[in-house]
């Protein structure tokens, strides 16, 4: 559906899967650090260069901010001051190698208390000079918003008029960047309205901080969402997304999410980072990266295939200590 305007070079993308689950509290979110720096280290010492961008999964930190009714600029303050300065030291270890790359990481937030909502799901671009974009989800899930069990997800209309969910690559490509669930919007931008809108239900606003969020006006947030992507004319998707049980658990939602991404943007390259809870994939692995999926992809439904794109290289990292973390890492060009 998008233009085939390309970057001076394919992308070079590389997602990092993590054993576990979502970081739960904010003080375990040193070592995940601690982890991200002796991965970049080990990116180095494998001799990848010319990369443009390393995903991490949602979730893969966690803050006491409360992003949601911030604006951009203090967005990316309140991020800077919370996790910046690591972030922007593991970047630095490729910066000989991999000038400009960046760091695109997940950061769920502790929840609201005051208002009675969740925590925010978020993520954080980085490069050698700081925080350059941070990004909510813009479209929920049915169980983000139920109330079923849990506080519900707040949206704010921030997240779909925003130019950081728009990212320059050092190759001259322009990234977009989807918060896990938010990868399956392209097929409600092309198909919708849907009723996928009704998990749209609450929205930052004044005088009283949140107010119910019709489908009407549900619409009218995505379209500004579409109107943006069609300003830019992103080439890649970068996607942290929450997690999975197992490898094979996640076909579903690259059948539907990621594929259709690719569609959506002329065929372009997606790329999705997700925990794993019982284990990690291993070489060969070539799901939650889709590349080259046609106009009707997303017309297709139940039919829709993979359109995988096969990894160029991969390896493994264990990390130290007494409960060491465990990540695989892929290297794509696409």
């Amino acid at each position: 559906m998008l233009s085939e305007m390309r970057g001076s070079r394919p992308a070079r993308i590389v997602s990092i899967h993590v054993k576990g689950s979502p970081a739960t509290r904010p003080r375990s979110t040193e070592l995940r650090l601690d982890f991200m720096v002796t991965i970049m280290r080990a990116i180095r010492r494998r001799g990848w260069r010319a990369l443009d961008a390393i995903v991490f999964p949602a979730g893969y930190l966690r803050t006491a901010d409360w992003l949601a009714p911030a604006p951009t600029t203090l967005r990316r303050a309140m991020i800077d001051a919370s996790v910046g300065d690591i972030c922007v030291r593991a970047v630095r270890k490729l910066s000989e190698g991999s000038p400009g790359c960046v760091i695109v990481t997940g950061i769920d937030t502790n929840r609201f208390r005051p208002w009675g909502f969740r925590g925010d799901q978020a993520l954080a671009a980085f490069n050698q000079d700081g925080c350059l974009a941070v990004v909510r989800k813009i479209f929920p899930t049915d169980g983000d918003t139920n109330e079923y069990g849990r506080a519900p997800y707040l949206l704010d209309h921030e997240d779909a008029l925003t130019e950081d969910r728009f990212l320059p690559l050092p190759n001259g490509d322009i990234a977009m960047l989807c918060l896990c669930y938010d990868s399956f919007v392209f097929s409600e931008l092309a198909l919708g309205p849907t009723t996928k809108l009704r998990a749209m239900r609450y929205k930052t606003a004044v005088p009283d901080g949140w107010d119910d969020l019709t489908p009407t006006e549900s619409w009218l947030w995505l379209s500004d969402l579409y109107h943006r992507i069609r300003t830019h004319w992103p080439r890649v998707l970068l996607n942290p997304i929450h997690g999975f049980d197992a490898p094979g658990r996640e076909v579903f939602w690259h059948r539907h999410g990621l594929a259709c991404a690719s569609s959506f943007l002329g065929g372009g390259l997606a790329i999705g980072a997700a925990h794993y809870q019982r284990t990690l994939p291993t070489e060969g692995f070539a799901m939650l990266a889709a590349s080259r999926a046609p106009p009707e992809q997303v017309g297709l439904a139940n039919f829709r295939t993979a359109y995988t794109h096969a990894p160029t290289n991969s390896f493994s990292v264990r990390g130290s200590g007494r409960r060491p973390m465990n990540a695989f890492i892929q290297l794509h060009e696409g």
